[in-house]
């Protein structure tokens, strides 16, 4: 619970069922939505795809299945799984899990990312070297991605790993303001995600797009654009966790990277 009291802070594993079932229904909704011709695939392969970290490892091992063709193990609880920055050591259990599956999985890669251990990650995620297989997720902050990323791009290359590149430019962007409020301003946003484009495509490679976090309507979270300072966040900050960009935010990033 969102409560701030020990008692209602207690793990419940209700509410782990009770998001799972809401997911369902929305991703039951978006596949209405998106019409009868994802129906048509074999397996609704058109999609829409979903995708979340896979954190919590009792919730994502009772997911594990056993594809009754080829024997393989898939994932769930998701199509497409990742491991954050905090828990993507190469001989963790996070990643070991990911390197069981057969699902597309992805890597969260942040700004205390050694290139080494970023390589090490590639051979146990990926070590086939499968197109498609891995994505490298970048969230390292404006500041730092300039010069941490290129020395990444071009270890990974060399060792021949046809990932694909993805930015997350909010969450290495993350600040807080005098009153405590985590927000993210969308000038350092878009700075970010600039610039991984430009460190990416000057290595010879191919920036796969934007991981982001938007809200579905005009929130106040992030500064920039409609929120045009710190004094307007409380207007509808809504956001339990993390903040988000409101829609118009969002294709103001789009215009501006894209």
């Amino acid at each position: 619970s969102p409560a701030a009291d020990a008692r209602s802070r207690r793990h419940d594993p209700h509410r782990m069922l009770r998001a799972h079932r809401a997911a369902s229904r929305v991703l039951g909704a978006l596949r209405a939505h998106h019409g009868d011709g994802a129906a048509d695939t074999p397996g609704g392969a058109g999609g829409p795809w979903v995708c979340h970290e896979a954190l919590v490892l009792d919730w994502e091992e009772s997911l594990l299945r056993t594809d009754p063709v080829t024997g393989g193990s898939f994932l769930s609880s998701t199509h497409f799984p990742w491991v954050g920055a905090r828990t993507r050591q190469p001989e963790g259990a996070h990643a070991r899990l990911l390197a069981s599956v057969v699902n597309p999985v992805g890597c969260k890669i942040g700004p205390s990312t050694d290139p080494e251990d970023v390589i090490r990650l590639c051979e146990v995620l990926d070590p086939e070297r499968e197109p498609g297989r891995l994505t490298l997720i970048v969230r390292m902050g404006a500041p730092a991605l300039p010069e941490l990323l290129p020395e990444v791009v071009r270890r990974v290359r060399r060792a021949g790993h046809p990932v694909v590149w993805l930015s997350d430019p909010m969450h290495g962007n993350t600040v807080r303001t005098l009153s405590g409020r985590k927000t993210r301003y969308l000038d350092d946003v878009i700075e970010e995600a600039r610039c991984f484009m430009r460190v990416v495509e000057s290595a010879g490679a191919h920036p796969g797009g934007l991981h982001l976090e938007v809200a579905d309507r005009e929130v106040t979270e992030c500064v920039g654009g409609p929120v045009a300072d710190e004094s307007q966040l409380a207007a509808r900050y809504e956001s339990l966790c993390d903040p988000r960009l409101c829609p118009e935010q969002a294709r103001m990033l789009i215009d501006a990277v894209l």
